[in-house]
């Protein structure tokens, strides 16, 4: 089923907006092992930021500050939780960033090892929950939207929700007519799907399935995992076919999103996802996204 492309488009055209809505231009962006990358300016000095949907954090790259000697304002340091491990890392304070031709400060950036050459800031959550976000992967552009400008709750397509503890974006989907699954929404994540392997089990989808091994590194690790493809996978009213699902090897843990530690948060009951939805899925669609209420729409290119 084919759904109209920029269906915002058509809406903001049709409505008589409040005087503080406002729609960026569209923007292009290159796409690096997966991630979304745009340029900004850094304490004045040119480099890249990731967008990244699956993590709680803004984060500075320790590697770019120390070959630029960026003098930096150290503040606390925090408990941060990533793809295979966790560490304990530095807040940086006052980073004067440059992006979509704005000046902002941010504070309480995440001072760690961020993968790529291209990813000098990693913008997270606290960043993307101030817009509806607009990406539209095969033209590899992208848009900001103030949430006076839409009401996505009334347009949403797939089933979205927000995980309580950690605040991320959670969509529902049917893995190949047998497994109805909640799967984090990770722009950061390069994968098809990265799925619990208990899930894989249940259905004995590695036996049915021919796989193999590969390695995945996160922030300090590597961790061994197993591939495969599954026949179909159902988001709202699109169906793919023989999309590439990776499981934990035997023995290796489910990774979790790229987080600060809370330990207040742990009296919320998260809503339990069995999975991470990544690239090599969501580079098919458009997507309207709102990250921080849990509503998305999903579209293709037409």
């Amino acid at each position: 089923m084919k759904y109209p492309l920029l269906f915002v488009a058509l809406l903001l055209s049709t409505v008589s907006l409040p005087s503080t809505a406002l729609v960026s231009e569209w923007a292009e962006f290159e796409i690096h092992n997966g991630h979304i990358v745009i340029p900004v300016e850094i304490q004045g000095v040119n480099g890249h930021a990731v967008l990244d949907s699956g993590a709680n954090i803004n984060a500075i790259n320790e590697l770019f500050i120390n070959s630029k000697e960026l003098d930096v304002d150290r503040g606390r340091k925090i408990r941060i939780s990533g793809v295979f491990g966790t560490e304990t890392k530095s807040m940086i304070n006052n980073v004067n960033i440059n992006l979509f031709g704005v000046d902002k400060e941010f504070d309480s950036m995440v001072e760690m090892t961020l993968p790529g050459s291209y990813a000098n800031i990693l913008l997270g959550k606290p960043f993307l929950d101030h817009f509806v976000i607009q990406i539209d992967y095969p033209g590899e552009r992208l848009r900001l939207i103030t949430r006076d400008s839409i009401d996505l709750k009334k347009h949403q397509n797939v089933t979205a929700d927000i995980d309580p503890v950690s605040g991320l974006p959670l969509i529902q989907a049917q893995l190949n007519g047998e497994e109805e699954a909640w799967l984090l929404l990770d722009t950061g994540n390069n994968s098809g799907i990265l799925l619990r392997r208990s899930v894989a089990t249940r259905h004995s989808w590695l036996e049915k399935f021919p796989s193999d091994l590969a390695l995945s590194s996160g922030i300090n690790k590597t961790a061994i995992m197993e591939g495969f493809s599954i026949p179909s996978l159902q988001l709202g009213p699109f169906e793919l076919e023989n999309v590439l699902i990776t499981v934990p090897s035997a023995g290796h843990a489910f990774p979790v999103p790229k987080s600060i530690n809370s330990h207040g948060s742990r009296a919320l009951k998260s809503k339990t996802y069995e999975g991470i939805l990544g690239f090599d899925v969501l580079r098919h669609f458009i997507l309207t996204l709102d990250l921080k209420k849990g509503y998305a729409h999903f579209a293709l290119p037409e």
